[in-house]
């Protein structure tokens, strides 16, 4: 997974939640966990507790703001399966368009390997160029394109609810979507998800350093090799300066 230069917390515990059995796949619960986090220079966070699951969510977005959507965290619940996430969206609610595919456009795409249940995996959506306009009321899908082949599932819960900060009006959870893309709907339903979005358009950089090929921390002794990479990932983006510090003992 990229990890923006940021600290957060995670929190694990064990339990075990059984759910009325309806038309989405189900299965029991094992993982559960808290986080909170930023990738970019705004996100909005629904939630991260899964009781029910299939290939996809929809749901509306309307901000104070001109924005473009960097990416998303989202919530696969088999850790260490390769994840492949589409994005749509459409001017005007997503509600009643589930089994519509010719009122969607296409995003962007990007693949990642899932962290596990209850915890956000990112999906870098940087370069799509797609502006949300201010104070209009856009429709959203996410969708994983090669779901048939993987032993897991999108978590999301049951429900709806309404989110909003300082500069998302409004996001408004709708339904989950079935394999393969709007063919069929469940409602209401939950998108667990980060949404981020920067309001400039500009390069927001997502960075990973890693000293021969791990994020934490590394031991060199005398003699040894030591190979650091630094991978930035944006939109658009070039000309970033950066400095790499290294602390000899």
């Amino acid at each position: 997974m990229k990890k923006a230069l940021v600290v957060f917390a995670v929190a694990l515990c064990l339990c075990c939640v059984g759910f009325a059995q309806d038309s989405d796949r189900v299965f029991e619960k094992t993982q559960a966990s808290a986080y909170q986090g930023s990738r970019a220079a705004g996100s909005i966070t629904t939630m991260f507790a899964w009781n029910n699951g299939y290939a996809g969510n929809t749901f509306d977005i309307t901000g104070n703001m001109d924005f473009f959507c960097d990416g998303l965290d989202v919530n696969w619940n088999s850790a260490g399966e390769v994840i492949n996430v589409d994005m749509y969206y459409k001017t005007g609610t997503a509600f009643g368009y589930e089994l519509d595919p010719g009122a969607w456009t296409m995003l962007g795409s990007n693949s990642n390997t899932a962290a596990g249940p209850d915890l956000p995996t990112f999906i870098d959506l940087t370069g799509n160029s797609v502006q949300f306009p201010a104070l209009t009321e856009m429709g959203c899908a996410i969708f994983v394109n090669n779901y048939l082949y993987l032993y897991g599932f999108l978590g999301y819960t049951n429900g709806t609810n309404i989110y909003s900060n300082a500069d998302i009006v409004e996001l408004e959870t709708h339904h989950g979507l079935a394999d393969p893309v709007f063919s069929y709907a469940f409602y209401p339903r939950e998108v667990n998800m980060t949404f981020y979005y920067n309001t400039s358009g500009a390069a927001t950089p997502i960075i990973d350093v890693q000293c021969n090929g791990d994020n934490g921390g590394v031991v060199v002794f005398d003699g040894a090799n030591c190979t650091l990479t630094l991978d930035v990932q944006a939109r658009d983006f070039a000309g970033f300066p950066a400095e790499v510090w290294a602390l000899g003992l």
